[in-house]
């Protein structure tokens, strides 16, 4: 991985590793916390899953993330970590896929990390066809 997306990643792993002790996950135990990045700054918003009783109700860290990113005023993407306490990095789920897809305009890096592992995809590798609204007009 080059040296620029390295020192990205790295930037956004220390924030994701600072949080993920905070994550809600009373059913699957599988902690997720998720860093990101938007366009045109270096703020870094975070977030974790949040399991709930009725499954429907639960949200995952990069939403989370995003949410927190989109009500401080930033309406576009740069890039997002994915951190899990499993073996191997998770790409984000399908509706965060759509969600990261739509704030980047297809355009963001997604990063993966979990056991010392780190591993990057462009939103567009992951989703290669997102849904898109037909544009009224």
């Amino acid at each position: 991985m080059e040296e620029e997306l390295r020192g990205l990643a790295e930037k956004l792993l220390r924030r994701a590793e600072a949080v993920i002790a905070h994550a809600h996950a009373p059913h699957s135990r599988f902690r997720v916390a998720a860093a990101a990045l938007p366009g045109g700054s270096e703020e870094v918003f975070v977030g974790v899953n949040l399991e709930s009783d009725t499954y429907g109700a639960t949200l995952c860290a990069e939403r989370v993330a995003l949410g927190a990113m989109v009500t401080a005023g930033f309406h576009r993407l740069r890039a997002i970590l994915v951190l899990t306490e499993g073996d191997e990095p998770a790409p984000p789920c399908g509706i965060c896929r759509q969600l990261i897809s739509e704030l980047s305009q297809g355009e963001a890096l997604v990063f993966g990390a979990a056991g010392g592992r780190l591993v990057v995809w462009r939103i567009g590798e992951l989703l290669p066809h997102p849904f898109r609204l037909k544009e009224e007009g």
